[in-house]
């Protein structure tokens, strides 16, 4: 294998290697850095912890279609979030992604449990594809809730759909930055020189993803 192709990066919004970056146990503190980045309010440690699950959501019947997942995880209240990232754009996208975080939502109850008991659940989609036209919007972070808008009301805060449309990024300074340098590594990393990479992933674990990414490179098999 050349220096040349050692060097470059590889692109972290192919299934394998995102799986790789924010799907493993080795590397979960960028799965909470991610989570983090992306849910936080300003600054805020939201997340500590996390267990990694099975990417198999579960069947209600025989014929239920079963959807796999890139990356599902659940949380410390018991919630459960899912990961998902999605290169092409197809009809039926949007329903995709509605009947995974349906499938989600409904089984994070138990047999016998309280409707009370509930709990979360957060589906994240990283698009290189907008899923809707920019002519309908150009915001690069979407969140679906279950809501009435003309009441200003929620029904279930915990529980929403969030769609990042890399697309519309409009440059540096434009969003939170510990989401933005996740937003131009999903971008630019297959571009990135990773014997040079640059100044905004300059960070312990920006630099950590690199690594990830570096493995690939050298590694036939992968």
């Amino acid at each position: 294998m050349s220096e040349e192709w050692q060097a470059r990066g590889i692109d972290p919004t192919v299934d394998c290697v995102f799986k790789r970056l924010l799907g493993s146990e080795d590397n979960k503190v960028l799965t909470l850095d991610f989570l983090n980045a992306f849910l936080s309010h300003e600054g805020e440690q939201w997340l500590k912890d996390l267990d990694f699950m099975d990417p198999h959501l579960v069947k209600h019947h025989l014929d239920d279609k079963r959807p796999v997942v890139d990356v599902r995880v659940s949380v410390a209240d018991g919630g459960m979030i899912q990961i998902e990232i999605q290169a092409t754009f197809y009809n039926g996208l949007g329903n995709r992604v509605v009947y995974n975080w349906s499938k989600m939502l409904s089984c994070s109850l138990a047999a016998g449990e309280n409707y009370r008991e509930m709990k979360g659940a957060i589906s994240i989609w990283i698009l290189t594809e907008n899923i809707l036209p920019t002519e309908m919007t150009e915001e690069v972070i979407l969140k679906f809730r279950i809501s009435c808008p003309e009441a200003g009301l929620e029904l279930k805060r915990d529980s929403y759909i969030l769609v990042v449309q890399l697309k519309n990024w409009k440059g540096q300074g434009t969003l939170n930055p510990a989401a933005e340098r996740w937003i131009r590594l999903f971008r630019e990393g297959r571009d990135i020189d990773l014997h040079h990479p640059p100044k905004y992933l300059d960070d312990e674990e920006m630099r950590m993803a690199l690594d990830v990414m570096s493995n690939f490179a050298k590694d036939r098999l992968e």
